[in-house]
């Protein structure tokens, strides 16, 4: 889990970024977190992003339902070990 601090010219953007856990457990996890964070007045606006390689469907249902966001990323790219296939522009 990680905080990622409120920028001062976009005060909502503040989030929370969990990796690893994909499902219903990791989606309560989050859910937790959350609910602590959210307890300071600084962060009551923190925002939730569930950011896995895969989310499964029960896990994705969960987290609309409480207003998390859910993305699905390719860890090889993010960690630098591969290209990504698809660009915006071509070289």
């Amino acid at each position: 889990m990680r905080c990622i601090e409120e920028p001062a010219e976009h005060p909502a953007a503040g989030g929370i970024l969990l990796t690893g856990a994909t499902g219903f457990v990791g989606m309560e996890l989050l859910t937790r977190y959350l609910e602590r964070i959210r307890l300071d007045p600084a962060l009551g606006s923190c925002r939730g992003v569930l950011a896995a390689q895969v989310v499964k469907p029960q896990a994705r249902v969960l987290a609309q339902a409480r207003g998390i966001a859910c993305v699905e990323v390719d860890l090889g790219v993010l960690r630098g070990e591969r290209e990504p296939e698809l660009t915006l522009f071509a070289a």
